[in-house]
């Protein structure tokens, strides 16, 4: 396989949570699970693909790789996988509001103020689109 392998020190930490204690290794298991791990990726990848291909997408999505891993026979994998795009959405969403909300504090116009602007300008809109129109 030609693809980059998987940072050394990244798979270890993962070989060593995902072990129970005392289990001990040598560097040629971390070197192929990493091998293991890479090969999946890009076989998973593949198959999503293809089937954002077939889809007419060229965008791989959450739900093209939930897909591949049921026509790859993983079902096991597929309420954590689901878990996890759940969980990264949440994160996402709660990303951007908070970046929507340090972009209001840097105002240093209060909350309550903003609102209340925020509603005169509406009145004058609604008021200039009811206002009859010049002949």
């Amino acid at each position: 396989m030609d693809s980059e392998p998987l940072p050394r020190a990244t798979v270890a930490k993962l070989v060593s949570e995902a072990l129970p204690g005392g289990v001990h290794w040598t560097p040629d298991f971390v070197d192929l699970v990493s091998e293991c791990a890479s090969e999946f990726i890009h076989m998973v990848s593949a198959e999503a693909q293809e089937i954002s291909q077939r889809g007419g997408k060229s965008t791989i999505t959450p739900e093209s790789i939930v897909a591949a891993l049921k026509d790859l026979d993983f079902p096991e994998l597929l309420d954590e996988v689901r878990a996890a795009v759940t969980a990264a959405d949440s994160h996402a969403k709660d990303t951007s509001s908070a970046k929507r909300s340090k972009k209001l504090d840097k105002l240093g116009i209060p909350r309550e103020e903003l609102l209340a602007e925020q509603q005169r300008l509406f009145q004058k809109a609604k008021s200039a689109l009811a206002a009859p129109k010049p002949p």
